[in-house]
């Protein structure tokens, strides 16, 4: 890791590896009732982006909500089936 204290000026150009953040995975299981999942996080903090990806890591779109500072409320408009799994992929 580097630290900068002042400014810095580039001529040309500037590569850097990928910053992939802080991040945390977990798997969701339907059970043909539930539409709601609750997600729990050690991030620490409301404002983080959720992606979500079905058992085929397929990008699947559902609301989502934050409920404080370790927690997201993820939302189906039908509940998944019994045994579908769906990964969510929380960051800050």
């Amino acid at each position: 890791m580097a630290l900068l204290e002042g400014s810095l000026k580039v001529t040309g150009f500037v590569e850097a590896a990928e910053f992939r953040g802080l991040r945390e995975e977990s798997v969701l299981t339907g059970d043909g009732a539930a539409r709601r999942f609750r997600v729990r996080h050690g991030l620490g903090s409301r404002f983080v982006r959720l992606a979500l990806y079905d058992g085929a890591g397929r990008r699947v779109y559902a609301p989502y909500r934050a409920a404080g500072e370790s927690e997201v409320t993820v939302s189906f408009c039908v509940p998944p089936a019994p045994g579908e799994t769906f990964t969510a992929v929380i960051r800050l």
